[in-house]
């Protein structure tokens, strides 16, 4: 309790604070930024003190971004504006500055200069990988679904069979499906085309 008293946010959101609300209800208060990136720049901001997002319950989380959903689509249609930039700054190291979760929603036009835009950094395909399989298997804990298969031997080995010549034998081509005119079946050319979008995503093939 100490906190949301302290917390300017907290009584921004609760009215004690006045403040440019565009929108409001129990749970959370829109109002204009009063250092704005651009003109009609909102801090959807929630009435409940939370510092980050992770600490919003379900139900708050969906109806902050049903109601950002909704000002987005405002913002475009009375503004006039060519889009709008929903940014998060989620813990310090993330540019948060405010002791209070917010979610600003930013009418954006061509041209704007806005610098919101991450740089382009190529990351170390073994770092991303290592990533990838650390962050599948905590949502999968936190959803509780199964984590995916990481057997990378198996996919290798599947990739050099691919890349063998045709069998000379005519017992063993006999025993694949027919060939088309290209040398491969209709099942491994799939199989190829999803081995490269794989290794696309996964950081591997360029």
């Amino acid at each position: 309790m100490a906190d949301e008293q302290q917390c300017i946010f907290c009584n921004i959101a609760s009215g004690k604070i006045p403040a440019k609300s565009v929108y409001s209800d129990d749970k959370v208060n829109a109002v204009l930024d009063i250092n704005p990136a651009s003109d009609g720049h909102i801090l959807l901001i929630p009435k409940k003190h939370v510092m980050l997002m992770a600490q919003m319950d379900d139900e708050l989380a969906s109806h902050m971004g049903m109601i950002s959903k909704q000002l987005s689509h405002s913002l475009i249609r009375s503004l006039k504006v060519d889009g709008v930039s929903i940014f998060v700054a989620n813990g310090p190291a993330a540019g948060q500055r405010a002791p209070h979760f917010m979610l600003h929603i930013i009418p954006r036009k061509k041209a704007d200069e806005i610098a919101l835009a991450p740089p382009a950094v190529k990351v170390d395909s073994a770092l991303n990988t290592a990533a990838y399989k650390k962050l599948a298997v905590s949502l999968a804990k936190l959803t509780g679904k199964e984590p995916p298969s990481f057997d990378d031997k198996s996919k290798g080995e599947e990739k050099k069979d691919e890349k063998k010549s045709e069998p000379k034998s005519e017992s063993k081509q006999d025993a694949k499906p027919a060939p088309k005119q290209d040398g491969k079946s209709d099942k491994g050319s799939f199989k190829s085309s999803l081995d490269e979008i794989t290794d696309f995503l996964m950081g591997g093939k360029k």
